[in-house]
């Protein structure tokens, strides 16, 4: 589950991989047994610890992607206050 996806959708709506992004935080979510939400995903330590489960599943480049993709929701959630 991706909590505040709404928000997240409405932050980076800009960038012309949007609907990726989105698509990434689910795959995160369900690789991982985790839900993504503003206590789970608020900090760097946060996405090393989930991409850390990520690496039994893709390679270092896909890794590296949900990374980038983690980074914006953390961003979201510090500039939103959540």
């Amino acid at each position: 589950m991706v909590s505040h996806e709404r928000e997240f959708r409405e932050f980076i709506a800009d960038l012309e991989s949007a609907e990726r992004y989105v698509k990434f935080l689910h795959d995160i979510s369900r690789t991982s047994g985790m839900d993504i939400s503003p206590s789970s995903l608020r900090s760097q330590d946060d996405i090393e610890s989930f991409a850390s489960r990520l690496t039994q599943s893709y390679s270092p480049k896909s890794v590296s992607n949900y990374r980038s993709v983690m980074k914006k929701y953390v961003n979201m959630v510090c500039d939103l206050g959540l």
